[in-house]
């Protein structure tokens, strides 16, 4: 059962979080590096390593960020910078 206070348990949820804060950082070529999005969710907000991983699946799953092949960095897509 999952903790009705873990309000990151929900892949939709850390995903939006995740989204927020990518939108923060200003990123050169439109990329955003892992590390400046997951330091502030996992150490800022106290978030589970497992949040974050559900989280960035489900913006790829939903088409707002593109990984890249090394892992290291994203881009946001169109549909993700159109969403406020």
């Amino acid at each position: 059962m999952k903790d009705p206070d873990d309000k990151y348990a929900l892949p939709a949820a850390a995903g939006r979080k995740l989204l927020d804060i990518a939108k923060t950082i200003e990123h050169p070529f439109n990329w955003v590096h892992v590390e400046k999005v997951n330091t502030p969710f996992l150490y800022g907000l106290g978030a589970k390593p497992a949040h974050y991983g559900a989280g960035i699946k489900w913006l790829i799953a939903e088409g707002l960020i593109e990984m890249q092949r090394g892992g290291c960095y994203f881009t946001l897509t169109d549909k993700a910078k159109a969403t406020a």
